[in-house]
Order: C-alpha cells, then structure tokens, then sequence
C-alpha cells in the first residue's frame, strides 16, 4: 500500500543502489534545471524594473521639468494679465476724459473778456 516505484518505465519493488543513485541524479537535475529557469527569469525581470525604474526617473525628470516650465508660463501670463489691465484701466481714464463736454468757442470767458476790453477801449477812444 506504498507508493509505486517505477525505473526506465517499469515497475519495481526494491532498488538497488545504482537505480536509488540514478533516480536521484536525474531528479537533481530537473530541478537544477528549473532552478536555473526560475533565475534566468528573474535576472529577466530585474533587466525589465532595471529599465523601468530608469524610463520611471527620466519621466519623473521630464515631469518636473515641465512643472518648472509651466509655473514660468503662469507666472509670466500673470504679469501679462496685470499690464494689461493696468492699460485697460488707463484707457478708460483716457475715455472717460474725451467724454467729457468740451466748452464751445462761444462759452470761452477769456475770449468774451479781450473783446469787451477791445470794444471798450473803441468805446471810450471815439
């Protein structure tokens, strides 16, 4: 009620010392063999996150870059943006004085003060 033992497909109850020393080797060497598969995968994968980790830092470098670039943008449109309402502002100071009524030739009191001295001065010399 043991477990069954075969060698080169046949099944046997006892083994000598050469078939024990013969299964052994070739068990060993399935195993080396899936030791040696499981390292070449996992040199493998330690090639690929070697590669990762460094495509991962040049993103990280471009990202922060373009961060330093981005805030330099927002910080030169702010002081766009203020110029330009600091130009806006004045323009409509501008407008606001061009709309102001300007007096007509007529309503000027220097212009009426020569004249009344000139027609005084006629006036008074005839």
């Amino acid at each position: 009620m043991g477990q069954e033992l075969h060698y080169n497909g046949e099944r046997v109850h006892n083994l000598t010392e050469a078939q024990a020393i013969d299964l052994l080797t070739k068990r060993d060497a399935e195993w080396q063999l899936k030791i040696d598969t499981l390292k070449a995968e996992n040199l493998e994968l330690l090639k690929n996150s070697d590669s990762l980790s460094i495509m991962w830092e040049a993103k990280y470098h471009d990202e922060v870059e373009e961060a330093r670039v981005d805030k330099l943008t927002l910080i030169a449109k702010s002081a766009r943006i203020e110029a330009l309402e600091a130009q806006n502002d004045a323009n409509i100071k501008l407008m606001e004085l061009s709309k102001k009524p300007k007096p007509k030739w007529y309503q000027n009191s220097y212009l009426w003060l020569l004249s009344g001295l000139m027609i005084g001065n006629l006036v008074s010399s005839n």
